[in-house]
Formats: structure tokens, C-alpha cells, sequence
């Protein structure tokens, strides 16, 4: 009988417990995903999926959880950008009125009070919004 080198006794032993273990690995980690994905839809047909299915319907939630971070944060982008806007036009409202000869410093007052009050009632609306 011929000794057998080192590369076949890994190619009928080794290899295939490898790839035993591997696909192993692959069948527990769906199977964990499954759960994981019947619990965040609430339903438990998931449980009943087929791999590739589950598959395709953990790629369609995980692009959906993308694209509605991608909203979030355009939405926080506009939001910063109406703030820092509001703030500067509010600036200029008070240097304006504060270089404008004979304005009486009561109506100042309630201009400047009533823009601070629209912004905190946009801040308000905003944060209610977002919860």
C-alpha cells in the first residue's frame, strides 16, 4: 500500500470536516438572523422562510434602515440650516434696528421678543416631530 502524502490525507479528511464546520457556522448564524428578524417584523412567518428568502429579506430591511438614516440626517441637515439662517436674519434685524435712528426701544424690545418666541415655537414643533 502507498503512503499517502500530507495533501491527500488533507483533502479526504481535513477538507471536508472544514467545510462541515464552516457550513455549520453559515446554518447557525442564519438561523440567528431568522430570529433576529422575526422579532424586529413581529412576524413569525419569517420562521418558515426558506435561506434565501431570509436573506433577500434581511437585505431589504437592512436598505430600508439605510435609507431612512439617510432621511434622518438630510432632515437634521436642513434643519441646522433653517436654525443658523433664522439666527443670522435675527442678527441683522437687531443691528438694523439698533442703527436705525429714532427707533424706539419698545418696539425693539417686541420685534426681538417675538422672534425669539417664533424660533422656540419652531424648535418645539420640530423636536415633536422627530419623536
Amino acid at each position: 500500500m502507498a503512503q499517502q502524502s500530507k495533501t491527500q490525507i488533507y483533502l479526504k479528511v481535513k477538507k471536508p470536516l472544514l467545510e462541515r464546520q464552516r457550513r455549520a457556522r453559515i446554518n447557525n448564524c442564519l438561523g440567528a438572523l431568522k430570529k433576529l428578524v422575526a422579532e424586529l417584523q413581529a412576524d413569525e412567518a419569517v420562521l418558515r422562510m426558506d435561506k434565501a428568502e431570509l436573506l433577500e429579506q434581511t437585505l431589504v430591511f437592512v436598505r430600508q434602515q439605510c435609507r431612512g438614516k439617510a432621511q434622518q440626517q438630510s432632515a437634521q441637515v436642513h434643519t441646522d440650516s433653517f436654525r443658523n439662517g433664522y439666527m443670522n436674519a435675527v442678527n441683522e434685524v437687531s443691528r438694523v434696528m439698533a442703527s436705525t435712528p429714532g427707533m424706539s426701544v419698545q418696539v425693539g424690545k417686541s420685534v426681538m421678543t417675538h422672534l425669539g418666541r417664533s424660533f422656540n415655537r419652531l424648535q418645539q414643533e420640530q423636536q415633536q416631530q422627530q419623536h
